[in-house]
């Protein structure tokens, strides 16, 4: 029978390795935390701006009241993790291969400590998708259904009208 505890009190040897692998996979979240801490700031300062300030989370529909391409996805991430998979395809069918490409580089970069092989051309090939897909939508579906329906309260709108009624 395998002994979880020595006669002197200590971890085995195998769970002093664990330890010391979840150590450097924390240490290396927090020298990219600590790295990144500007530009985490200004995403921050950016989110709450856009959230606060101008009503809505996306500079695109803000301005001009059009979809973005990658207008759906924070509706499907949420729709993924409360497990309604297929409305979250419906939402944005670029949920998936995102969601692949954030595991596996999350994985090989804080598990293994390695870069991502091909992670720039995987990341343009996931944005070529998402704009292809993005062409798709406006040219079939819009205006629709959210998200790619049209934002009546923008900013471009709002100040053709005022120019028009002069």
């Amino acid at each position: 029978m395998y002994k979880l505890w020595s006669v002197r009190g200590k971890m085995p040897e195998k769970d002093h390795s664990l330890k010391k692998a979840v150590r450097r996979v924390i240490l290396r979240i927090q020298k990219d935390l600590l790295y990144y801490r500007v530009a985490l700031a200004a995403v921050v300062v950016y989110l709450l701006f856009m959230r606060f300030v101008c009503g809505a989370g996306c500079p695109l529909v803000w301005l001009t009241g059009f979809p973005c391409p990658a207008c759906g996805l924070t509706r499907a991430a949420k729709l993924v993790f409360c497990a309604r998979f297929t409305d979250a395809y419906q939402m944005h069918p670029m949920i998936y291969p995102i969601l692949l490409f954030l595991f596996l580089f999350f994985f090989y970069r804080y598990i293994l400590g390695k870069e991502l092989p091909y992670a720039v051309w995987w990341a343009v090939l996931i944005f070529a998708g998402c704009l292809g897909l993005y062409v798709y939508r406006m040219v079939t579906q819009f205006p629709g259904d959210v998200p790619m329906g049209y934002y009546r309260g923008n900013v471009m709108r709002t100040i053709l009208n005022k120019i028009h009624r002069r």
